[in-house]
């Protein structure tokens, strides 16, 4: 993105919005612009590194309610934001994403210059790419659309009333989740700055003394993950169906502690298992896999962030690595026994597919 192009943007979005400030009082405005390098965390990607990426973002955040759950979390900021990353490399082009973004405060509410976490995920699209016939080379990225993760660490501090100067290290990721292969996912470390348009300290935040009431007892989950993949290239995408059944232990009001075992049923491995015993020659193994995991529960009120480490039990066809990881983000329906999510299960950080889920409490 040349520096016309930037100077255009920052006056449309950043300075009539912060006009407004004065009006809507608890809403953030942000733009920053980056650079950074590729991270070739494979070796048979070496010849995509080939420039220094350079990226923008723009963003709108709500801070949060003095006195509310949030102040588990040191009153958070929750938002929208638009990310364009170029890569200056004709295979693997640019990535425009939107993502949900929350910054967390690491030091006292209340304090400025502050440190900021910043956390996000979204959806992005692809310009480029990978292609058969015109773009061989891009094993990274091979669907237009794919998820967007973006994960930042930036020291914030004001520059006089109402503007805030920040600078930090980011870190994304792009990728399919394996809806179609190839996919080795293309990560970026960014050296960051940027200024932020309203006033994040309008409140006086207070920590809760009480926290929050909750059951210390077990309970017991069953749950059914719908999804879709491709496990080798140009075989095709399938459906992929998985059953899981959880036992939860909440030990905190933020945390809880989970086990449990999986079912998964891919008609991507049943095509992949009758391919490979006709190539060569041998007889067809089974293609269903059991696993099981031990985890770990984050509430953010109704919403919690899931993650899992797990090992595959039964896994005849042998494909990837016996080991696994989930991470997803659920949501609690009303005050009923129902819970919707979404997550993505991988090999090594190498994405198996990423499935809608519905949850159900048995006791």
């Amino acid at each position: 993105m040349n520096i016309r192009l930037r100077i255009v943007i920052w006056h449309i979005f950043l300075w009539p919005v912060a006009g407004l400030q004065a009006q809507t009082g608890n809403f953030l405005y942000q733009a920053g612009f980056a650079g950074g390098s590729i991270i070739r965390h494979r070796p048979n990607m070496a010849h995509l590194v080939r420039a220094h990426p350079s990226l923008f973002r723009a963003g709108i955040f709500k801070t949060s309610v003095p006195g509310t759950w949030e102040s588990l979390f040191n009153y958070p900021d929750r938002g929208l934001e638009l990310l364009y990353q170029n890569f200056y490399n004709e295979d693997l082009g640019h990535v425009a994403a939107l993502n949900y973004t929350m910054r967390y405060y690491l030091r006292n509410r209340n304090k400025r210059p502050n440190l900021l976490l910043t956390t996000g995920i979204g959806a992005a699209y692809t310009g480029s790419p990978f292609d058969f016939e015109t773009n061989i080379d891009n094993i990274s990225i091979s669907t237009h659309f794919g998820i967007s993760v973006l994960l930042g660490m930036e020291y914030t501090f004001p520059l006089f009333e109402g503007a805030f100067w920040k600078t930090g290290i980011l870190f994304t990721h792009y990728s399919n989740s394996s809806v179609r292969k190839p996919n080795l996912g293309i990560n970026t470390l960014f050296v960051n700055t940027g200024i932020s348009i309203g006033n994040p300290y309008k409140n006086t935040y207070e920590k809760t003394e009480t926290e929050p009431p909750y059951s210390r007892k077990w309970s017991y989950w069953t749950a059914l993950t719908f999804s879709a993949h491709e496990v080798k290239a140009r075989r095709g995408l399938f459906p992929v169906l998985q059953w899981t059944g959880i036992a939860v232990k909440r030990y905190s009001c933020k945390s809880a502690f989970q086990t449990g075992t999986g079912f998964v049923y891919s008609w991507a491995n049943k095509d992949y298992a009758a391919f490979d015993a006709r190539l060569n020659g041998k007889e067809r193994k089974d293609f269903k896999e059991i696993d099981i995991f031990a985890g770990h529960r984050l509430y953010f009120h109704r919403w919690y962030l899931d993650t899992r480490l797990g090992y595959y039990v039964y896994n005849p066809l042998g494909k990837g690595l016996a080991v696994f990881e989930y991470i997803g983000m659920n949501y609690r329906i009303a005050d009923s026994r129902w819970q919707a999510g979404f997550g993505i299960k991988a090999k090594l950080f190498k994405a198996d597919f990423t499935g809608l889920s519905l949850y159900y409490q048995i006791k």
